[in-house]
């Protein structure tokens, strides 16, 4: 983390992932991300406002698409579509070989929202599988448990829910011009006062929030058990949101719905343990299914109507919004990216040196 002109610049490197945030010039309280994972970019806008003290960042959509559209993504299909894991090239993948096990696909897709929901949980297991390979060069820990129905219910209706909201603000846009939370505020700078006026603009509550089933994809994550002592989170591990409102540490309250812990891996928080993620940590959980959510719907617009492809639907209408628009000179960022990645790789190489020959 550095300053830059506009705020503060802020570099996230774990795995086969890579981001680099940096305020953009002239519209206070937004900022852009470029990533880079598995060899591939892009970029996205996200709106920073303060809430409980804590600076937060929700993803801004690029483009939003016909109040019609969302309603199809939530309404059955005429009659269910299959998809076998081989159709999508998973089976012959490495992270299908490792986490395949414990992911089941929906064996017909009554709704387009359900399709969505594999698409997220598959693009989160690959990630959390490419990651443990760079990271540790070896494959996951084992034990991960099979994603249970109920857990891909929960999923599934954060999906719907997301959807709903999509189509709510699609039909009732707000201004171009304006946050999607309350007032900008500086990157680098403290949170403002409470909101004491009526007329202010009002808090609006994060995402996360309003999720319930979280997946972490980035880790090591050490966390807290409500008995005090630490346990760490991996990749793949899901929690499910018990608190609804931040404690006075802005952590919130959560459940180990899976886990990777087993009598080897002592130290990762087992199932069922109850923990607490600090909000900001949530959040970016939040975020990344938001960004491989939209990753999906784009892909829906491609294969609808297609030869083995998705049901058709209504004309998508794709509308570009101005709070979502990228610097087209990302060049630069994921050029500091993979020397950031090259820089990091060197050090661990020589840390390695050292320690094998002791000089």
């Amino acid at each position: 983390m550095r300053t830059v002109p506009g705020g503060v610049e802020r570099v996230v490197h774990y795995g086969n992932y890579s981001s680099v945030q940096r305020p953009i010039l002239g519209r206070p309280g937004y900022v852009q991300r470029t990533v880079f994972v598995g060899g591939v970019s892009y970029a996205g806008v996200y709106h920073s406002y303060a809430y409980h003290g804590v600076i937060l960042f929700s993803p801004v959509p690029a483009v939003v698409f016909a109040p019609a559209y969302y309603g199809w993504l939530i309404s059955p299909w005429p009659q269910p579509v299959i998809y076998p894991p081989a159709y999508w090239g998973w089976a012959g993948q490495p992270w299908y070989g490792a986490y395949g096990p414990a992911f089941v696909p929906y064996p017909a897709y009554a709704t387009p929202d359900q399709w969505l929901t594999d698409y997220i949980i598959a693009a989160n297991l690959r990630q959390a599988y490419e990651n443990q390979q760079q990271a540790a060069n070896a494959g996951p820990p084992p034990g991960m448990p099979q994603i249970t129905d109920e857990e891909k219910a929960i999923i599934a209706q954060d999906v719907r829910d997301e959807l709903a909201r999509q189509r709510q603000m699609a039909a009732n846009p707000p201004p171009d011009n304006v946050p999607l939370n309350n007032a900008p505020v500086g990157d680098n700078l403290p949170p403002p006062p409470p909101v004491v006026n009526a007329n202010a603009t009002p808090v609006e509550i994060p995402e996360a929030l309003k999720d319930h089933l979280f997946m972490v994809y980035t880790a090591p994550l050490e966390v807290k058990k409500l008995s005090g002592e630490s346990c760490s989170l991996t990749e793949g591990d899901m929690l499910f949101r018990t608190g609804a409102a931040p404690n006075p540490d802005n952590s919130v309250d959560v459940l180990v719905k899976s886990s990777h812990a087993t009598p080897a891996h002592q130290e990762l928080c087992p199932a069922q343990e109850r923990a607490r993620v600090q909000l900001a940590d949530l959040q970016e959980m939040y975020n990344h299914k938001k960004e491989l959510l939209a990753q999906g719907e784009q892909k829906q617009t491609e294969l609808m109507g297609k030869a083995r492809g998705l049901p058709k639907g209504p004309d998508p209408k794709p509308t570009p919004l101005n709070r979502g628009k990228i610097d087209p000179d990302t060049a630069a960022a994921v050029a500091e990216l993979k020397q950031m990645i090259k820089d990091a790789d060197d050090t661990e190489k020589e840390v390695s040196a050292v320690a094998t020959t002791g000089s």
